[in-house]
């Protein structure tokens, strides 16, 4: 364990988020381009889309912080809009709701049943009602590099040493894709260094629930992964590639941006065949 390792509990999302050390996405911009770290904090965002209706964000607040779910989010009751009555009703319920997301009938009823359908698989119950906490932020100083980490785990079970993350996906059966897409294997490794550096041993697993958003048999899938150890391996080294990669541009001042830009196998294929 080194000395500039801790964790926090109650830490607000802003607060995180704002915190100078490298988190996993901000890994996955340094991967592509160390520039593209640079633009993601001085790039304008767009206010209104981000505080637009996500599935996968409510999904995870209601399934893993539901005080949290209650105080963001709000179903809307069914108005006549047709009527001056009715627009009326729905501008007061607008405005007695400033800053909370409403919800159409549609989504929380969505959100209720994938919910429910989550919570009837076993192993997410087991993961839900065991003693554990939601959304804990380490921190800690990479020894080789001297980076400074965090990572937030959507939920830690506290006596059995797990990490579970909670993600939604169009379609299960595709979820490998998104484990590559979006370097699941990568916050399966960073995670685990960040709880090593912090509680001086190995996690004893990372487990992702993976929730489906599009119904099978009328009900939306619900499965509980382990990545297998070549995908954890490779996570680690990109780990390492990464955290050297930042360590060097901070040394040197030095932030390239160019990529090359990686062609589809059917236009290589097509080149091959000219050969």
């Amino acid at each position: 364990m080194n000395d500039s390792a801790f964790y926090k509990d109650g830490l607000p999302n802003a607060a995180y988020h704002a915190h100078e050390a490298i988190s996993k996405s901000q890994l996955d911009y340094i991967s592509r381009a160390p520039a593209l770290l640079e633009w993601s904090k001085n790039a304008p965002r767009d206010e209104d889309a981000a505080k637009a209706f996500e599935f996968g964000t409510a999904l995870h607040a209601l399934i893993l912080e539901p005080a949290e779910f209650q105080a963001n989010y709000v179903k809307e009751p069914k108005f006549d809009r047709r009527t001056n009555a009715g627009k009326a009703e729905a501008a007061a319920f607008a405005t007695e709701n400033a800053g909370k997301i409403i919800l159409s009938d549609a989504d929380y009823s969505a959100l209720m049943l994938t919910r429910e359908s989550a919570l009837a698989h076993p192993t997410v119950r087991q993961i839900i009602e065991a003693e554990g906490v939601a959304e804990r932020s380490y921190f800690w100083t990479d020894p080789e590099t001297g980076v400074k980490c965090r990572c937030r785990p959507d939920r830690e079970l506290t006596k059995m040493r797990w990490f579970a993350d909670l993600k939604s996906t169009d379609k299960l059966s595709h979820f490998h894709y998104s484990t590559i897409d979006f370097r699941y294997y990568v916050q399966d490794a960073y995670y685990s260094e960040g709880y090593e550096a912090v509680h001086g041993e190995p996690l004893e697993a990372f487990l992702f629930i993976a929730v489906g958003k599009t119904r099978s048999a009328g009900r939306y899938p619900v499965e509980v992964y382990t990545l297998p150890t070549e995908a954890k391996e490779e996570g680690a080294r990109e780990v390492r590639r990464c955290l050297r990669l930042y360590a060097d541009c901070l040394d040197k001042g030095k932030f390239p941006g160019v990529q090359t830009l990686e062609m589809p196998p059917s236009f290589l294929n097509r080149i091959a065949a000219k050969a």
